[in-house]
């Protein structure tokens, strides 16, 4: 790719993640389609898809940053510092209350499970197992988040993020116990 085009390509993609974030914010996600965020992000419906495949993959892009710290609580003490950093963004973001929406935080939920089930796949068990962890995972996580961004939980970030690894190592514990179907 040229440089020019490549820098077009970049400021494309930059235009439609602000549209959706920006929608995601002001909207419930289910009510977002691919043709409102090209028109906001003025660009042609095709061109959408020329960088995304679909919403979902649009909004992976989008949240994975605050969410590869949460997948980090899988690392144990070394995603400790990851894990903290995510859960101050989700403090400073706290106004924001799409977050808590229902539609909206099953499609985080979706998103985070993918990426803690990809930490996962080193580890024995059948992927079912994998995948049970993870949803189990990621739940645990963010309804604990939005507990604390409530107000249900006077914790600092660093004390949430220790109560959230030690959570996560004792649910992803038995993961490497778990056989495979027979």
């Amino acid at each position: 790719m040229k440089p020019a085009a490549d820098v077009r390509v970049r400021r494309t993609r930059e235009r439609l993640r602000q549209a959706f974030i920006s929608m995601f914010f002001a909207r419930d996600y289910e009510a977002i389609s691919m043709a409102d965020i090209a028109a906001v992000a003025g660009v042609g419906r095709s061109t959408i898809y020329e960088h995304y495949r679909d919403k979902q993959d649009l909004l992976r892009d989008t949240v994975r940053y605050p969410l590869q710290g949460l997948a980090a609580a899988i690392d144990g003490p070394a995603g400790l510092a990851a894990l903290q950093v995510s859960l101050e963004h989700f403090w400073g973001s706290r106004g924001n209350r799409s977050i808590q929406r229902e539609s909206t935080r099953r499609a985080i939920a979706r998103v985070l499970a993918e990426l803690i089930e990809a930490k996962l796949a080193d580890r024995t068990g059948d992927a079912d197992g994998r995948r049970a962890t993870a949803v189990l995972v990621a739940e645990l996580q963010l309804g604990v988040i939005h507990a604390w961004l409530r107000g249900d939980l006077a914790l600092t970030a660093n004390a949430l993020a220790v109560q959230l690894a030690a959570a996560t190592q004792a649910v992803c514990a038995d993961q490497t116990a778990i056989p495979a179907r027979s």
